[in-house]
């Protein structure tokens, strides 16, 4: 299935300030079929909108060819991130779509998922899925007026985040849910690899490709 035409009124912002303590090192530099993790989530993304950027302070983030945000000072996790991925899409006057950067099977028409003029976020199974997020244009200073108005130094999680700004929750069809998946551990990427290598996928489409 073809990507998505790229949305001029759209900004991509790629989370990736984590530790990756469960990776054991820097998640976005797993190799997934000789690629690292934040290059098939670029893949993903980029024909989906008209500018892309990554969020997070690490130095190796800086060989990917698009800009890298450092995260908001004052604010703590992903919170961070997403300050700064505000900032990012308000300069451009776009609305925003945040991603994590362990989702390499993320759906090729993510964008035309959302729609509207408030907040949303996915919802499998009941569960959130607080990375993955849609702003409106409309709703960019709402978002960094209640970030900038937190505590210095304050750690909210996203998870507060949305629930204060009043989320929608789009639940995802079942036939995409393993487009979602996270690989966050070296037993996850390990499966991911060896389900990439089934003989069977060579008559189905790759995961991810259930849009």
């Amino acid at each position: 299935m073809p990507h998505a035409a790229p949305s001029a009124s759209l900004c991509g912002v790629i989370l990736a300030g984590g530790r990756g303590a469960r990776m054991g090192g820097d998640k976005h530099l797993a190799l997934l079929e000789g690629k690292p993790l934040l290059r098939h989530v670029m893949e993903r993304m980029s024909p989906q909108v008209a500018h892309l950027a990554i969020a997070g302070d690490h130095s190796s983030l800086q060989q990917y060819g698009v800009p890298v945000l450092p995260d908001a000072v004052g604010l703590k996790g992903p919170v961070a991130g997403l300050h700064s991925a505000l900032l990012f899409a308000l300069e451009r006057n776009a609305g925003l779509i945040t991603v994590p950067c362990d989702t390499p099977f993320l759906p090729r028409r993510l964008a035309a998922m959302f729609d509207g003029t408030r907040i949303a976020i996915p919802r499998i199974d009941g569960q959130a899925l607080w990375v993955v997020s849609y702003w409106p244009l409309s709703q960019l200073q709402v978002g960094l007026r209640y970030l900038n108005a937190l505590a210095k130094d304050a750690a909210p999680t996203l998870r507060q985040v949305y629930i204060a700004l009043d989320a929608a929750q789009m639940p995802v069809p079942a036939q995409q849910k393993e487009c979602f998946i996270g690989i966050n551990t070296p037993e996850a990427l390990s499966k991911a690899a060896a389900q990439l290598k089934r003989p069977e996928r060579a008559h189905r489409k790759p995961m991810g490709m259930k849009e």
